[in-house]
């Protein structure tokens, strides 16, 4: 920078020297002056540039810094995003889990609750079984009743009612003394003909589809020889060819 400063000041006694219009410059104080001041402008040019490039490396600085400073922050909020997905599936899979141990235990009480429930029959499968009843008018039948239960009495009530109102010539008693029998066992005599058998596969075949425990059976030894004791109108061995023994709800 000094050497320009030299260069433009020879270059201007040169030319004072060919001109002697200004005579009063060529005084070596008055080119002092012009020395310093053409050295202080080029200075303050030089600081200025500087500045300039000093300003721009600067704020090209700042700029990466905080450009730094956003992709630090983008990777910790995409970091936060995935923690907050991850927590959220967790706690989707937690309450799916939950919801299907709730549905287990839900279908573990209703299991239970049928197990413990009395039996019942429904209007739909009452008709269904009276129309089947309904096909044998004037069957004579006998309905035993051991059973313990007040399940046992109330399928026992409503075989005997519905078969009534069948046609059918049926009587019922409580059978005590004997052991514990489970659900429906439909009886036919080894003289049974075969309308009466025929009568009892119906009856067994539609009471399962109701829903109620039923088998047919062979009578355990002579058809007129029982163990324990009736209760209920005059019972007559022979008078029916076949019996129905209405027993405890079988268990699940």
């Amino acid at each position: 920078m000094i050497n320009i400063v030299l260069h433009y000041y020879k270059q201007y006694k040169q030319l004072n020297k060919t001109r002697n219009t200004m005579p009063e410059f060529s005084d070596p104080i008055w080119e002092k002056i012009f020395f310093w001041i053409t050295a202080f402008a080029f200075i303050f040019a030089a600081i200025g540039t500087f500045g300039a490039f000093a300003s721009a490396i600067i704020g090209y600085k700042i700029s990466d810094a905080t450009q730094q400073i956003a992709n630090t922050k983008i990777h910790e909020s995409d970091q936060k995003i995935q923690e907050a997905s991850k927590a959220i599936a967790e706690a989707n899979a937690k309450a799916a889990e939950a919801n299907q141990i709730a549905e287990q235990e839900r279908l573990a009480r209703l299991k239970l609750e049928a197990k413990l429930a009395p039996r019942s029959i429904s209007s739909e499968q009452a008709l269904a079984i009276f129309s089947i009843a309904k096909t044998f008018p004037g069957t004579t039948a006998d309905i035993f009743v051991p059973g313990t239960t007040t399940d046992a009495s109330t399928i026992a009530n409503f075989l005997l009612n519905c078969l009534r109102q069948a046609s059918w010539n049926v009587e019922s008693w409580t059978w005590s003394g004997v052991g514990a029998i489970a659900g429906v066992i439909i009886f036919t005599d080894d003289n049974a003909d075969s309308a009466t058998i025929n009568t009892a596969i119906a009856l067994n075949g539609v009471l399962l589809k109701s829903g109620i425990t039923s088998t047919i059976q062979k009578w355990p030894g002579s058809w007129d020889q029982f163990g324990g004791m009736l209760n209920g109108p005059p019972f007559t061995a022979d008078k029916a060819k076949m019996r129905i023994v209405v027993g405890d709800k079988p268990p699940s």
